[in-house]
């Protein structure tokens, strides 16, 4: 027995919506993704890493990862 189309919903009435209940929805939402370029700009932000400090530092270990 095949299932029932579900009904339409009807937002105006299933989901009454206010003013106030918008403006908190967009106050609240994420912000805007960045550009590659304010992303590269926030990279150069932070301090260059230690060379040295990053070739002591231990590799992966343990038998490598094969696929079936």
């Amino acid at each position: 027995m095949a299932a029932e189309p579900p009904a339409p919903l009807d937002l105006a009435r299933g989901l009454p919506v206010s003013c106030a209940d918008v403006r908190a929805l967009r106050a609240a939402r994420l912000p805007r993704p960045m550009s590659g370029d304010a992303y590269l700009a926030w990279l150069r932000s932070f301090p260059a890493p230690d060379r040295d400090a990053l070739r002591r530092r231990d590799g992966p270990r343990g038998e490598p990862f094969r696929l079936p």
